[in-house]
């Protein structure tokens, strides 16, 4: 299989801080040269991403991609998530140079001002496996599922169209959670219930984004909105190895840090509280959308935990699952804990400790901390008095810890005490013979020799000490001498800086400001636009000249639900049909029982439904007899013109009720609008 490295260089001049840095670029394939880009841009550089796909991006300096992690971050979202972006020189603050490197690994030593050659040296390094691994994802990603709509206030359409929505969002996560339950991964679901099913459904899963290709993929349409999202990393992670799990997190601590007792409150906003098992509050929070990766890096900053407790029974899903992964111990009280109980456990721990309670999923998280460190606390005490009594080096900590996992006292302290002590040395003994003559002259012969040699050694080494010395002295002088010459100048250069700098901030921001206030004039000059457009609108249907027709996108039983909801069809209502094919005889039964008075259809439709708009008398029109105006996204027609057509239309079918019909929906519609204005 055949393996694709970039390797880049900054050129001089095109700096990741310039508004358009350029690099030097080389592509490698099985080693060998492929490609040779002097000089390219950020742009083509993304470009050349996608059409080679690279395994690996390498560059002796990351901040080459930019200044900052923010702008590292928006590269690493740009490019494809399987690419790996390698630090030849190390992890700070260990970096090597390139050039030495490059001599190390057997390679050329690139020149220092040629950048092709140093991007060929960073793509050669990197194929062979020098370097760390720049990681700024976590192994997480988030799911979210939303409404893509705003519901607002509304009557009972509006109620309907809520509770579609919530329906829809309940179906939509329901499906995710099957298709991640199918595919083996593990992860975590938190919802936002609403009255009709659930306002938001967010799912954070323990893998990388690559790890979701062909399982779950973004979404917007519709009323649904489905958005996938990596989770970054607080810092960047120089890495030579991926963690398997989130227990790796904690791999490496040592036996002397403190044990903590967790107390959680899992949901949407969990509640955390940290005890250490002395009965100290260490931490209080609340967060929202906590994930267990989460969970484990705030762990990792306190100590080791031991016991997680909850506040409820049975055991919430959140707390079973984190529990396995860290291996905890598992205290569930033998009944829900009451609100009265709560209060109590929260208020006297928070009080010793000096902690305020912020709210009840802080409160309930360190009741649940509090319940399980009374449950242990004579056991703690006994355990105190034992190891006081029978002094050694064990911790009190480290033997709580074996008791809470099912130790006797007696037996954990032993172990840890064996574990503990120090061998002494063992003595050797070995039986001496005397040796003849020749066995004794032979080695003083050898290390005669061997010291005559160290001798002329160290004689050679003392003189290049004392040539390095005078060396070293001459270059501290010179040195002190161009710093002094150094600060004169700097000192009138900095103040020149200073000035040029106040100055460039200045226009800078007089410039944005102009910026600002140039697009507030754009965007008001639209609004004002649409304003006199409205009025002209209400004007004419004052004048009777203009009749709205309520638009349904599809001939559909869908389509007319949806467009009801919308526009609020009603009795009398005219109404244009965007697509009228599909449309039945049924279709046409709602709209006739609806009270629809007139319908306009852009498109042919079905026979069926001509007749039963026909035995309803409610009279069909193609819309390309009439001249339609769009205005902000409704369709609206001349009164005067739609009389006529409908006259033309009747006269040459004979239908002359329906011309009484028509007068009857003008006469209607005048009546209506009338009503509106005296309100």
């Amino acid at each position: 299989m055949t393996v694709v490295i970039f390797g880049i260089d900054v050129l001089s001049g095109g700096s990741p801080f310039s508004r358009n840095p350029r690099y030097a670029l080389v592509v490698l394939e099985d080693e060998q040269v492929l490609e040779r880009f002097p000089e390219i841009n950020f742009f083509q550089l993304s470009r050349l991403i996608s059409l080679y796909k690279p395994a690996i991006l390498a560059t002796d300096n990351v901040f080459e991609l930019s200044s900052d992690i923010e702008g590292l971050r928006k590269f690493v979202s740009s490019v494809p998530s399987n690419l790996r972006l390698i630090q030849v020189t190390g992890a700070p603050p260990k970096q090597r140079g390139l050039q030495e490197l490059a001599v190390e690994y057997g390679l050329p030593s690139p020149k220092r001002l040629n950048p092709l050659e140093e991007a060929e040296a960073c793509a050669r390094l990197a194929g062979k496996s020098a370097g760390a691994e720049v990681k700024l994802l976590e192994d997480e990603t988030r799911i979210t599922v939303t409404r893509n709509v705003s519901l607002g206030p509304g009557g009972s359409s509006q109620s309907r169209y809520r509770r579609s929505v919530h329906t829809s969002i309940l179906r939509v996560t329901n499906s995710i959670k099957r298709v991640l339950e199918r595919s083996g991964l593990d992860f975590d679901l938190f919802r936002e219930k609403s009255d009709f099913g659930l306002d938001k459904g967010e799912f954070v899963v323990y893998a990388p984004r690559v790890k979701l290709a062909g399982l779950v993929r973004p979404f917007r349409g519709g009323s649904i909105r489905v958005s996938i999202l990596p989770v970054y990393k607080e810092k960047i992670d120089f890495l030579s190895h991926y963690p398997t799990s989130l227990r790796d997190i904690q791999v490496g601590r040592k036996d002397h840090e403190r044990r903590l007792i967790v107390g959680l409150d899992p949901g949407a906003t969990c509640g955390i509280a940290l005890l250490s098992f002395k009965g100290e509050v260490l931490h209080l929070k609340s967060q929202k959308g906590l994930s267990r990766g989460d969970l484990t890096r705030l762990l990792t900053d306190f100590g080791e935990a031991v016991i997680i407790a909850t506040d409820v029974r049975p055991l919430p899903e959140f707390v079973k699952k984190f529990s396995a992964t860290l291996r905890l111990v598992v205290f569930i009280p033998e009944y829900s804990l009451s609100v009265s109980e709560k209060q109590e456990l929260a208020g006297e721990f928070s009080s010793k400790s000096g902690m305020e309670v912020r709210n009840l999923h802080e409160r309930d998280a360190l009741a649940a901390a509090a319940k399980a460190y009374r449950h242990y606390k004579n056991k703690f005490e006994q355990i105190e008095v034992f190891v006081s009594e029978n002094p050694s080096m064990v911790a009190v900590d480290e033997v709580k810890t074996l008791v809470v996992r099912g130790y006797p006292i007696v037996k954990a302290f032993k172990a840890l005490a064996k574990k503990s002590e120090i061998s002494p040395p063992v003595e050797v003994t070995e039986t001496k013979r005397l040796l003849t003559s020749e066995e004794t002259q032979a080695p003083v012969k050898q290390l005669r020799a061997k010291v005559f040699d160290q001798s002329m050694l160290i004689e050679k080494l003392r003189g290049e000490i004392e040539n390095l010395q005078r060396a070293l002295t001459e270059l501290g002088a010179s040195r002190e001498s161009l710093e002094k010459e150094l600060s004169r100048k700097r000192s009138k250069e900095e103040m020149e800086i200073k000035k040029e700098r106040e100055w460039f901030n200045l226009r800078r921001g007089v410039n944005n400001l102009q910026k600002q206030l140039q697009a507030k004039d754009v965007e008001i000059q639209g609004y004002l636009q649409r304003l006199e457009l409205l009025k002209r609108v209400n004007l004419m249907k004052v004048r009777e000249e203009l009749l709205l027709l309520k638009p349904i996108d599809s001939f559909t039983t869908e389509g007319i639900d949806i467009a009801s909801k919308l526009y609020n069809i009603k009795n009398g209502d005219a109404i244009l049909l965007i697509d009228g094919r599909g449309g039945g005889a049924s279709t046409a039964l709602n709209l006739v029982n609806l009270g629809v008075r007139i319908v306009v259809s852009a498109t042919p439709i079905s026979h069926q439904a001509e007749e039963t708009f026909i035995r309803g008398e409610v009279p069909v029109i193609p819309s390309g007899a009439l001249e339609l105006s769009w205005i902000e996204g409704l369709p609206y027609v001349d009164p005067s013109i739609l009389r006529m057509v409908l006259k033309e239309s009747i006269r040459s079918s004979g239908e002359e009720e329906a011309v009484q019909d028509l007068s009857k929906l003008v006469d209607e519609y005048k009546r209506d609008r009338s009503a509106v204005l005296q309100e």
